[in-house]
């Protein structure tokens, strides 16, 4: 399938409301906006999620509402100096297997730390990025991954290409490797 054709399809999807080919330009504005961002907690992030979305064949800019896909597994690890993960997000569909278990404390209603894990001084977050269901080899992909950038590459790419700056849509960032 080609890319047109694929984008095409990416626009019948729930949550989908445009999408755009990420030029290279705004790809290295990516890069260097996101090198620059710190977590809540004010420990650095890797963004491993932005570095396979942008080594992908295919690069996409989409802007989606809250019904787009959402992730269904964690993507932001706290991790030590060892790489010992010692808080994470929680997807909203694994929230289960997570209330009431006592070695755990939540930090907010979506990221939880693990109270036996030593903190130590070299903390970090780690985003990986989230795999997107919504494509199959049939449709000429064989790997779709999505990060969501933060706020403020989301109002940079939205000012790149004249998209309101409208809270309710969010920017997403789509990697696909095609077969």
């Amino acid at each position: 399938m080609s890319v047109d054709r694929i984008i095409e399809a990416l626009g019948k999807h729930r949550g989908v409301k445009q999408i755009m080919l990420l030029d290279e330009d705004l790809a290295e504005t990516i890069k260097d906006e996101e090198s620059q961002v710190v977590s809540s907690f004010g420990t650095p992030i890797e963004n491993e999620a932005m570095d396979e979305c942008l080594s992908k064949e295919v690069r996409l800019c989409i802007y989606c509402d809250y019904s787009f896909e959402h992730p269904d597994d964690s993507i932001m690890f706290m991790m030590d100096g060892d790489g010992k993960i010692v808080g994470q997000d929680v997807a909203d569909s694994k929230r289960s297997q997570f209330e009431g278990k006592e070695d755990i404390m939540w930090l907010s209603e979506d990221f939880v730390l693990y109270t036996g894990a030593d903190m130590g001084a070299d903390i970090r977050m780690i985003m990986v990025s989230q795999r997107y269901h919504g494509f199959s080899e049939e449709d000429g992909v064989s790997d779709a991954v999505v990060f969501f950038p933060a706020t403020s590459t989301d109002c940079i790419i939205k000012s790149r290409y004249g998209y309101p700056q409208d809270q309710q849509i969010a920017t997403a960032i789509m990697g696909l490797s095609l077969m």
